[in-house]
């Protein structure tokens, strides 16, 4: 599934290295512990005492992410109120899906820097995982607020528009994104084919059957999963069963609303195909 746009690791360390300065100062940041409890290894080679941020960092460095986790999350404890260290528990939490545990995580990084887009951004597209869509789209906005010069966030909203159904308010966004200098990106040109999904909506409404299936499948096939849910119901009109239930177990892997997911249950059940 076509995730939002990330920004990169490499693209946030200055923001975080100037933050973590910025904490250095701070009379009420935790000091790191001289000691702290070991952190039991998963494996020999992580066999690392954990007895300060440097360590632990050291440690986790030499580990695959999941068995790195342990580790970032010690260095949480030994220094809280350090953006660096909640970052990347953050980041490792978000790349292996534990989504729960990254919106906490993010959200603590925010507290501590409220002010920076980067860090709104990334909380947005964990939300977006979460199907916490409200606010995801709240984040995204307070991004373009911090930053309107975003062409990414500009084009995360417009996707949100997209998968939710609201195409209307999807086209601003995609126009800014466009206009910031996003075109050809191709998360970017995915979120635009989007927008055949109304115009199918219309040549359905029309008459033109193969045309409305021809740009729904054009939809789906970038990655917007309602274009799914439409060829669905069309063929299922058509009596192409075998069509229509492709493309409903599609977006029931690949879709986002919770109402819509029903519908496609009861068809499916209607069909015999559940």
């Amino acid at each position: 599934m076509r995730g939002n746009k990330r920004i990169g690791l490499w693209l946030l360390l200055p923001v975080l290295a100037l933050l973590l300065a910025a904490c250095g100062n701070n009379s009420n940041a935790t000091p790191t512990p001289t000691t702290a409890p070991a952190i039991t290894p998963t494996s020999e080679s992580a066999a690392v005492p954990a007895t300060s941020t440097p360590v632990v960092f050291n440690a986790a460095n030499t580990l695959p992410l999941d068995q790195a986790i342990p580790y970032y999350e010690q260095a949480a404890k030994l220094q809280p109120q350090n953006p660096d260290t909640l970052y990347y528990l953050a980041e490792a939490y978000f790349e292996t899906k534990q989504y729960d545990k990254a919106e906490v995580a993010y959200k603590d990084v925010i507290k501590i820097a409220p002010n920076e887009a980067i860090l709104h951004g990334q909380l947005g597209l964990v939300l977006f995982k979460l199907e916490k869509y409200d606010e995801a789209e709240a984040e995204y906005k307070q991004v373009i607020k911090l930053n309107p010069q975003s062409p990414a966030t500009f084009n995360n909203l417009a996707y949100l528009y997209v998968e939710l159904g609201r195409f209307d308010e999807a086209r601003d966004p995609i126009d800014k994104a466009e206009k910031l200098g996003m075109g050809g990106d191709e998360n970017f040109e995915a979120t635009k084919l989007g927008l055949l999904i109304p115009d199918g909506l219309k040549e359905e409404t029309a008459g033109n059957l193969d045309k409305a299936a021809e740009l729904y499948a054009k939809a789906a096939k970038a990655e917007n999963s309602l274009g799914y849910y439409y060829l669905g119901k069309l063929e299922q009109g058509r009596k192409k069963i075998d069509a229509a239930t492709a493309a409903f177990k599609s977006y029931l892997a690949e879709g986002h609303v919770a109402d819509l997911k029903k519908d496609v249950d009861a068809r499916l059940k209607q069909m015999g195909k559940a």
